[in-house]
């Protein structure tokens, strides 16, 4: 479901004068002496802060760039918390496959009565 924004939408965007900020759900955008956007976002996840430039309206950074950005932070950070398994699992090996690998690296250190069953 997409986000709605109550301040930060168009024509609150299109109103700004040179020098003058709006904030909004960690998305800040500042108007430049030049006329273009500058879209900022500064969340919190994972304990920490993210704090990061996005870029400018005229390199075609829109409010919706720095939606998936943040989307993306949190996604991460949800994955890590849950300790979801990664695409490709380890594969875990056998009773019989572990007991040969314990037996040959017992023989290749000297374990002692190794032969004595």
């Amino acid at each position: 479901m997409a986000t709605s924004f109550s301040r930060l939408d168009r024509p609150s965007i299109r109103k700004l004068k040179p020098g003058e900020k709006l904030t909004e759900k960690g998305i800040t955008v500042t108007r430049l002496p030049d006329g273009d956007l500058n879209y900022e976002i500064n969340i919190m996840v994972r304990g920490r802060r993210v704090h990061r430039i996005v870029g400018r309206a005229s390199s075609g950074v829109t409010r919706t760039t720095c939606e998936t950005i943040i989307e993306k932070e949190k996604t991460e950070a949800r994955t890590e918390r849950f300790g979801l398994p990664a695409p490709n699992k380890r594969v875990v090996p056998t009773l019989a496959k572990a007991a040969d690998d314990y037996l040959a690296r017992m023989v290749e250190s000297g374990g002692r009565d190794l032969y004595s069953i």
